[in-house]
């Protein structure tokens, strides 16, 4: 959502990030389907759901793997959010996929990551 949105700090970072996905020099990337759910959810809250399609249609087109969230990957995050209160629900059922494959690199500029302490968290730069 940084890399397509108004102008800001964030916005170039992410943009070179997405850009050596599209040049195949970052392989490991991925995400998951929460990630698809919250960018149709934000850009519905604020009015500009045409937006907030072309985003989810652009993450799809990536190519990169989009990994699922199932009933153990949200048991995970039920006890990842019990046991880190700071912890927001959103960042839990990330953690839950995350942990669920053995991921524990983040790319992203939410703090709330570093609540646990195996994942470690990135910022685009």
């Amino acid at each position: 959502m940084y890399a397509a949105g108004q102008d800001s700090p964030q916005r170039n970072p992410c943009q070179a990030f997405l850009q050596e996905v599209v040049d195949g020099t970052n392989a490991a990337a991925c995400t998951d389907a929460e990630v698809l759910q919250e960018i149709l959810h934000r850009y519905r809250s604020i009015n500009r759901a045409e937006l907030g399609f072309r985003i989810f249609d652009s993450v799809v087109a990536l190519g990169i793997p989009i990994l699922s969230v199932g009933e153990d990957d949200v048991r995970r995050a039920r006890r990842l959010v019990q046991a880190h209160p700071s912890l927001s629900t959103r960042d839990g059922i990330h953690l839950g996929v995350m942990e669920a494959r053995g991921i524990v690199k983040v790319l992203t500029y939410d703090q709330g990551f570093e609540a646990v302490g195996w994942a470690t968290r990135v910022e685009p730069s």
